[in-house]
């Protein structure tokens, strides 16, 4: 296939804020399909991987493009935008609402090469890691803390050359796709080595690294 030319593309972990993101980027004015591509171009999580992805995508306007049978080498872009959440909150909403047999968590297994014998928060604590570790390698533009207020994506764009026309109001701050995702949950583990790499993921993209609760 040809193809696809766009300005923005915005990858992060599941659950991190990537639907949260896309409507952040209408509401600045550009066209940015969440698991769907836009005319100004698409926030997906399976983009990660560059030759792999089993979402197809549910247009919400006659201009957004299924992403079925599209990866990431099928695409060329401007603008690479990391999204990033506190690892706790993506920790607890992965554990509420995806389960192990589900599609996505399969998906984030093969392309992170985790060890299968961990127990399921093991493993979510992996792919958080390494999934961003993978968006690191890619060199991103931004990255953009959905906690943080939408000035600094703003100013970015504008920084760029990138001109803001808003169009409603800004994405509320609690907006979330899945039921269930704050429900509260307990967890604990004993692989220290994970822990470790788990508070150092933390610190480096500005949040709390107190892996105490899962001691």
């Amino acid at each position: 296939m040809s193809l696809l030319n766009f300005d923005f593309l915005l990858l992060g972990h599941p659950r991190s804020g990537t639907g949260f993101s896309s409507n952040t980027m209408k509401y600045l004015g550009y066209d940015v399909g969440h698991e769907t591509i836009g005319c100004d171009g698409v926030s997906c999580w399976t983009f990660v991987t560059a030759n792999d992805n089993y979402i197809v995508g549910r247009p919400k306007t006659s201009s957004e493009i299924k992403i079925s049978g599209i990866t990431r080498q099928d695409l060329t872009y401007k603008t690479l935008i990391h999204i990033v959440r506190d690892p706790f909150l993506v920790l607890k909403s992965m554990f509420n609402t995806v389960e192990e047999n589900e599609p996505a968590f399969k998906f984030l297994e093969k392309h992170t090469n985790v060890d299968l014998t961990f127990t399921k928060i093991e493993k979510i604590i992996w792919f958080i890691i390494e999934w961003n570790r993978m968006i690191k390698l890619l060199n991103p533009n931004f990255l953009f803390r959905v906690e943080d207020d939408i000035d600094n994506l703003e100013n970015f764009l504008t920084s760029n050359g990138y001109t803001i026309h808003k169009k409603r109001t800004a994405p509320p701050r609690n907006y979330n796709t899945r039921k269930n995702s704050n429900k509260p949950f307990s967890f604990s583990s004993n692989n220290k080595n994970l822990l470790s790499r788990l508070a150092d993921h933390c610190l480096e993209y500005g949040y709390k690294g107190d892996t105490s609760c899962l001691d």
